[in-house]
Formats: structure tokens, sequence, C-alpha cells
């Protein structure tokens, strides 16, 4: 118990072995963990303040036992999902159960008046608090994926909290005070320094099949108008299959292609329809320029699975809800100002003398005078610094995975 009360009851790279974080590294001996509860003089006190003492860890506490309290109490009715999306200042026979639903978690002061089936101001602005908890878009409009948020019970938030505070026992012990935080399925990255939230932007993430995964590394460099090497996944799936179908993606992508010897190579002369990803000796790069697919600026922070943060020329997508759009990598609504952000203090590296490099379209490579721990995560349920309760969709379908694992034995981690 002492073990999965301080590090979490599942081994995280049990299901999933591309997690690189082990909370247990560098801890002291379990035995002595137990040695020092059995000396206090409250055992049950002592196990209590195993537990992590964050804020975030604390606040998921708090959620829990609210939502419990809202089952207890009967939870909500299910809304009909039949019907067209109810707009502010409609009528509609299922806003009774809809203000019935806000009143339930608090969304909906329990005496506002009664106004029917009419949609008005007051439960438009209940309604838009709600979608923003949710990191819905907050326009108001009652459509299908806002009644699908309602009408999660109050057992399954419970159980979803439960998952990711189980998550934040595996990384929250290991924390420092200053680190790049990118939470997947919020689509949100964030700078904290000195514990508190510096800065933050929108991002897009890898789409469904080509997922991106959690995991922890060290920001090394920064590069500004970098080239890109077209990756094995992308050479595979959308290039050679282009090219096959005679869709030319190498002239549409402006890509160079080079042989082993770094020499440049006439496409024509490469039989595409024979052409294999396994055993291509060629590769493939797109210059520095307002197309390139990393946009103007990528972060780096080595690691196995060849993901970074990036800028994009693909702006339109950040207004998305759900932003699964990238083919692994994490590219940054306004990376510009993390790169500011990052290099403040740094010998001169100004806001004014990035957007000189910048705008210069020559490649510059700048490493950070001390690297910077990234840690992507993927937290369904999360907790602001003020207190307030997040809840995303889980777009991976990583949460019941986990929460199989909670509510079963425990399964030791497998081999590496």
């Amino acid at each position: 118990m002492i073990d999965h009360v301080k590090y979490g009851k599942v081994r995280p790279i049990a299901l999933d072995r591309r997690w690189n974080v082990d909370p247990r590294a560098g801890a002291p001996p379990l035995e002595s963990l137990i040695a020092d509860v059995a000396a206090a003089a409250s055992p049950p006190a002592a196990i209590e303040g195993l537990k992590p003492n964050h804020f975030i860890y604390t606040g998921l506490k708090q959620a829990l036992a609210r939502y419990r309290g809202y089952e207890a109490r009967g939870g909500w009715p299910a809304i009909p999902l039949k019907g067209p999306s109810i707009k502010p200042g409609a009528s509609d026979a299922r806003m009774p159960i809809i203000r019935q639903r806000l009143v339930a978690t608090g969304d909906l002061d329990a005496k506002t008046p009664d106004t029917g089936e009419a949609y008005g101001d007051v439960v438009r602005s209940a309604v838009q608090k709600f979608q923003e908890r949710h990191r819905l878009a907050a326009d108001g409009a009652i459509g299908r994926t806002t009644l699908d948020a309602m009408n999660v019970s109050a057992a399954a938030r419970a159980d979803q909290v439960r998952a990711n505070m189980e998550r934040a026992r595996w990384v929250l012990a290991g924390r420092g005070d200053s680190f790049v935080l990118v939470n997947l399925p919020a689509f949100k990255v964030y700078l904290i320094r000195n514990q508190k939230n510096v800065w933050e932007s929108r991002t897009v993430i890898g789409q469904n099949a080509r997922q991106t995964p959690a995991f922890r590394a060290e920001m090394r460099y920064i590069v500004f108008n970098p080239d890109w090497t077209v990756p094995p996944t992308i050479l595979a799936k959308d290039v050679l299959e282009s090219m096959r179908k005679g869709e030319n993606a190498v002239a549409r992508k402006r890509l160079t292609i080079y042989d082993r010897q770094g020499k440049a190579v006439d496409p024509s002369t490469i039989d595409w329809p024979t052409a294999d990803a396994r055993s291509f000796p060629y590769t493939l790069r797109q210059a520095p320029g307002d197309d390139n697919a990393l946009g103007r600026v990528k972060f780096i922070f080595p690691n196995e699975h060849s993901i970074f943060l990036h800028d994009t020329p693909h702006r339109d997508l950040f207004s998305q809800d759900k932003r699964t759009f990238s083919s692994g990598c994490i590219r940054v609504e306004n990376p510009l100002e993390l790169a500011a952000t990052l290099l403040q203090g740094q010998d001169d590296w100004t806001p004014d003398k990035i957007k000189q490099v910048v705008d210069s379209g020559k490649s510059e490579t700048v490493f950070l005078k001390t690297p910077l721990p990234v840690v992507i995560v993927y937290w369904t349920v999360s907790v602001g610094a003020t207190g307030e309760l997040h809840v995303a969709r889980d777009v991976y379908l990583r949460d019941p995975p986990l929460l199989h694992a909670l509510n079963g034995a425990p399964v030791p981690a497998p081999p590496r």
C-alpha cells in the first residue's frame, strides 16, 4: 500500500512501453519508507504524508470527493440527444433537464428562476462555463458534443478523476520547479518557471493512427528557420504512396532528394512504383520557408520517438476543438513567443533579434544555457493554478485500460 500511495499502483510502462519516467528512480528503498511509517507517532498520518502535495493532486482529490458526492445524491438525469442544436434564445423541451444538469455541478445557481423551455441569457452563461471547463468551444450552443459531455455520469467522471490521480502520482514526485508541460488531450503546452505558469499556447497533436506518446526528455536547443527531413512514417504513408498514384508529393511539398553521398537526385530517375520505405536509399528534405512543414522554429529535446515541438504553416487548425492532425510531433500556435520566453536573459536573444533571424530566412541553432525538462502527459482531468477543474475528451482512449489496471490486481512492469 505504501508503494502505491506514493508512486501509484499501476506501472505506467505496463500500459505503454514508450513511457520513460519512473517515480521510483533515485527514491529511498521501500523498506526505509515502511520503517519510517512504522516508527511514526501516527502511521495513518505518515501514510497520508506520502501522497503528493502538489496543487494538481490535491485538486483532483477534492474533485473526486465532489463527484462521489454527486453520485451518492443520485447524479443527474440523461438529456435526450434527439433534436437540433439548441441556440441561445431558442425554446426546447429539453431545457428543464439541462438546467437540472447544470445545477447539479454548480454551473447554474439553484435559485435561478425557472424559464420553462426557453433558453435565456443566464442559462447560456452557465452552459458557456460548463463548456469552458470541458475544453469545448464556449459558444453557448448546446449541440451533440456538449450534450455528450453533460451525459457522462457522476460515477464515470469519478473514475476519470481516479485515473488522472494515478497519472499525477507517476509524474509529480519527480518534477522540478521549471519545465515545459504538454498535456495531450487538453491540446495545450505550458512553460512552468519556479512553479508558476508563465506561458501557454494551444497545440495540435498526433492523429489517432499516429498518436503522440507520453514521455519525458530534456530540451537542449532551438532551431530558427529549420529545414525538414521527411521521417520514415510520412515517407511511407504520404510521400511514396502519393508518388505511386502520380500525385507528385515531391514537387507539391517542395522536397529535394539526396543520395547517401549528399548529392541531389532527379526525382524522374527513381522507380517510384517499386520504391519501398524500408529500403529507400534517399533522404527527402524541405528547405526553410513559409511553407516548410516545421514553420519558422522547432524545439529539440532528443528522444527515441523523434518527437519535438514546432511551428506550422497550417494556422487554421488551431481553431478546431479536437486538434489531432499531426503525424506525431506537437505543433505550437505561438512558437516564437515560446522561443523568446525560453531565451529571455540568454546573451542578446531579444524578441527583436529573433525576428531579425527569422526574417533573414537563414537557419540558426541556439543551444539553451540550461537544458529544460519537457514532460508530455496524458491528463484527461487537470487542475489549474487557481484550483479550477478542466475535463478533456479521451481522444486516444487511454483511460479505460488504466482504469482496468487500477481495478485489478497489481501487474509487474514488463522488461524493456
